[in-house]
């Protein structure tokens, strides 16, 4: 289940919202459930079903992409440390950057493009094990277009009636293409001092937010900058996920995404010679 507002009236220091519920998943007659997950669950099922299907030797950790060059045989790349000091050099048939919105494939692909713009929304992001609400699957998404909060379960939680709840505050703290205040980055922890005059102003049915988001020992903090996805008709490289396409996290709009990457990626090297091959540092 899903609530949502109306449009957050911003002459007012309280937003009020109006719920309309709306049924996802088998609830709202598709053939399987939507389902909502912890980032490092699922990144763990990921790595769990890559080590079973390919090996735990595809896996190396520690590694920056320097430099690479594509010749009519395939890709040649060159690996380095964090001090800079050469690791690896691995060859393939393609090379698919995936490697994030500072992605360093892009960045040698398109040297002059710029960093990407900023519109001025600012996204803080937590966790915490907290009471389950509604029917205990639902998630709310209250506010509008310059100041979000969205609250639903990623996991189970420490007894039968609580849930690991997420929570999410997006708030517009800056006007369109302004310098942002710092390079985006998923590491950085948020500042409360920073983030609760903003949950202030929200009112939340059916879910204590701000008693929520004040519990949270730690959370993350990043600026938000989508850009437009670049020609992907280069050969042998191309670009995957935020390295080719950052978007807002609204409405699972990466999720979506990767499905439809997936299904481009056939299309992409109809060549009988691009084969699955194991490339190993």
């Amino acid at each position: 289940m899903r609530s949502r507002s109306a449009p957050m009236n911003c002459t007012t220091s309280i937003v009020t919202v109006r719920s309309l519920r709306e049924p996802r998943g088998l609830g709202a007659g598709h053939d399987v459930p939507q389902f909502s997950i912890h980032r490092g669950r699922l990144q763990s099922v990921i790595h769990r079903a890559v080590e079973e299907r390919l090996g735990k030797d595809l896996i190396h950790t520690g590694c920056r992409l320097g430099a690479f060059a594509q010749h009519e045989g395939g890709v040649i790349a060159h690996f380095f440390d964090r001090t800079g000091a050469h690791i690896k050099t691995a060859q393939g048939d393609v090379l698919i950057g995936a490697d994030g919105i500072h992605s360093r494939v892009r960045e040698m692909l398109f040297p002059d493009e710029g960093p990407p713009s900023w519109n001025g929304l600012m996204l803080w992001r937590g966790a915490r094990d907290w009471p389950a609400f509604l029917t205990g699957s639902s998630m709310i998404v209250a506010g509008g277009l310059n100041a979000k909060v969205v609250v639903y379960p990623i996991a189970e939680g420490s007894s039968p009636a609580s849930r690991l709840t997420n929570w999410a505050v997006l708030v517009k703290v800056g006007d369109n293409n302004a310098q942002p205040p710092r390079r985006e980055d998923w590491s950085r922890l948020g500042k409360r001092e920073e983030l609760m005059p903003h949950v202030a102003r929200f009112s939340v049915p059916h879910v204590d937010a701000r008693s929520l988001i004040s519990a949270t020992p730690n959370f993350m903090n990043t600026l938000l900058r989508p850009r437009s996805a670049p020609v992907l008709d280069l050969g042998r490289v191309t670009l995957l996920g935020d390295a080719a396409h950052p978007m807002y996290p609204v409405g699972s709009n990466g999720a979506s995404q990767a499905i439809l990457d997936a299904r481009h990626w056939p299309t992409r090297w109809p060549m009988p010679n691009i084969r699955a091959r194991r490339c190993s540092l």
